[in-house]
């Protein structure tokens, strides 16, 4: 299984543009390995080359592996369900299969109210795009986030990053499934799973919901990590979920200018996927009116 690794701080990722955005941070990521000797050209070169990443975490045989495609599933029965339906076959698929759950939720309430605030939302005229977007599995923000496309590999990565909550948000927003908030200028409007509706919210709450939701995956990131029988992985990763608690209290607690800081970012990766979130919300309303048969 081939990934672009970071020569500074070992992050890891899949896209190379991913990589490279890592690399071109105003703010350079920590070198881990004091050996390291090579230059800042060499380092950057380097890092956007892919490489066999298989035996990131451990030596040994890697559980839920299929040898015929050179696919890692963090969960057992994504793997036994790729097998049985020979997804080996499938050679553009690339991702893990989202949750069986997912598929069966069916969207029977009536059309919601309007949202007004939206800004240029980009219209939708060819059917088969609606198609694509398969709205059934968009994620409600009261919800958890979608993260089974992020394997063990990538959750590693991401706990030994040096901008944890920054680079845990941009992959997650990388799945469709999760664009479930579009954001303006002084607010934002939300889709809760719960009454099936976009509803409005503060930039303030979202941020602070934000912050929590992804402490929460962080946590368990690092729970499915450290769960490696590698007893020094775990030592060192014991290191890094304190920062990560660290940076939550300070969000919180401690320091402002912290906060408005990483509110900021927060603010950018919502912006960063506003449009594609604008869709969902287009293609959210237009399957409710055909659902109702108006």
């Amino acid at each position: 299984m081939s990934w672009y690794t970071c020569q500074r701080c070992e992050f890891l990722c899949k896209q190379r543009e991913v990589m490279r955005r890592h690399l071109e941070k105003k703010k350079k990521c920590l070198i881990k390995d004091p050996e390291n000797k090579l230059t800042e050209v060499e380092l950057y070169n380097a890092s956007l080359e892919k490489r066999n990443c298989y035996n990131v975490l451990s030596n040994d045989v890697k559980p839920n592996y299929c040898t015929k495609c050179d696919k890692q599933f963090s969960r057992k029965f994504c793997y036994e369900r790729h097998i049985k339906n020979n997804k080996c076959d499938n050679t553009e698929d690339d991702t893990e299969s989202v949750n069986e759950e997912e598929d069966k939720n069916v969207i029977n309430n009536t059309l919601n109210g309007n949202i007004t605030n939206i800004s240029n939302p980009t219209t939708i005229n060819n059917p088969i795009i609606n198609i694509n977007f398969n709205l059934n599995s968009l994620k409600g923000f009261d919800e958890k986030w979608d993260v089974s496309k992020i394997d063990k590999y990538q959750m590693a990565g991401l706990l030994l990053s040096s901008n944890k909550f920054s680079n845990t948000l941009e992959k997650i927003l990388e799945n469709n499934n999760n664009l479930n908030v579009i954001l303006n200028s002084d607010s934002g409007i939300i889709y809760k799973s719960e009454n099936d509706k976009y509803e409005p919210i503060s930039k303030n709450d979202l941020f602070k919901q934000t912050i929590d939701k992804l402490y929460d995956h962080l946590k368990e990131f690092y729970e499915e990590v450290s769960a490696d029988k590698d007893h020094e992985k775990k030592y060192f990763l014991n290191d890094e979920m304190k920062k990560i608690d660290i940076n939550y209290e300070r969000y919180y607690y401690k320091m402002k200018d912290f906060r408005n800081k990483a509110d900021e970012a927060l603010n950018y990766f919502y912006n960063k996927v506003k449009e594609d979130a604008e869709k969902k919300f287009i293609d959210k309303n237009e399957e409710k009116i055909r659902n109702i048969g108006f």
